[in-house]
């Protein structure tokens, strides 16, 4: 509980400056730190998500409309506040 913060959207700030909204909650990454840190396998545990994704191509339908966008291969990691919510809970 003591790695919850407050932040931004940098895509917010970007486009919103100061009018960007204020979100709380934890970096994934981080967690995943803290529980190896506790010799805890974080893959076990349904509040971390990793997602990883190769590229995928364009594709227009037969009317020429887009159907697909284009996106470029990447990564991300994510956290099920629920979850993490109970697990912090059952550890007070």
């Amino acid at each position: 509980k003591n790695s919850i913060r407050l932040y931004k959207f940098n895509d917010a700030v970007d486009l919103k400056g100061d009018g960007a909204r204020w979100h709380c909650g934890v970096k994934a990454q981080q967690v995943v730190s803290i529980l190896e840190s506790h010799g805890l396998n974080w893959q076990e545990y349904g509040f971390v998500c990793f997602d990883e994704w190769g590229e995928q191509q364009e594709i227009l339908g037969e009317d020429g409309v887009i159907t697909q966008e284009h996106r470029e291969a990447g990564s991300r990691y994510a956290i099920r506040y629920a979850e993490l919510s109970m697990f912090i809970l059952s550890s007070i």
